[in-house]
């Protein structure tokens, strides 16, 4: 978190917050079942992570480190999470079945917002071109969908040959 200086640790249940200076251990949030990443809304103020063993997001205070709520996000398999500053959107990107799909979380209130299916069963992160589309790496595929922010729906799927299995 470069506002803060802080380094975010996925560690399997939970996730330490360390001072990237000191290197002390400032936080811990728990009851992160298979957490994978971090990504933060600093504008509201709140940090998100994916959570593959209850397919949820925790949404937590980024000054306080507290968990805010739950967020159902997805089927299985969340994975990759992304801010997205163009629309004020967190979105999970998930191994669901039988395609993968991008859960768009409203970053100030915590709501879904919309469910994406993608092209391929393993998508794995996202990046945003701040100008209303969203590309999405799909593994299984050797492809990256192509997201229009404004209907939540993959416009285009690239093959990205000769390039195999992109993490």
């Amino acid at each position: 978190d470069t506002a803060t200086g802080r380094v975010y640790v996925s560690r399997g249940t939970h996730v330490m917050v360390v001072d990237g200076a000191t290197a002390r251990v400032v936080a811990d949030i728990g009851d992160t079942p298979r957490v994978h990443g971090i990504a933060f809304a600093q504008a509201d103020g709140h940090g998100f992570t994916t959570n593959a063993g209850d397919s949820t997001s925790t949404m937590f205070d980024l000054k306080s480190m507290t968990p805010i709520r739950k967020v159902h996000a997805g089927k299985d398999g969340l994975d990759g999470i992304m801010y997205d500053d163009a629309t004020d959107r967190i979105l999970t990107i998930d191994h669901s079945r039988p395609d993968g799909t991008a859960v768009v979380i409203d970053a100030k209130s915590g709501d879904v917002v919309a469910t994406i299916p993608l092209t391929g069963r393993a998508p794995e992160g996202g990046v945003s071109d701040g100008k209303g589309r969203i590309f999405i790496n799909l593994e299984d595929q050797n492809a990256i969908d192509v997201v229009d922010t404004k209907t939540w729906k993959v416009v285009a799927s690239w093959p990205i040959a000769p390039c195999d299995g992109p993490t």
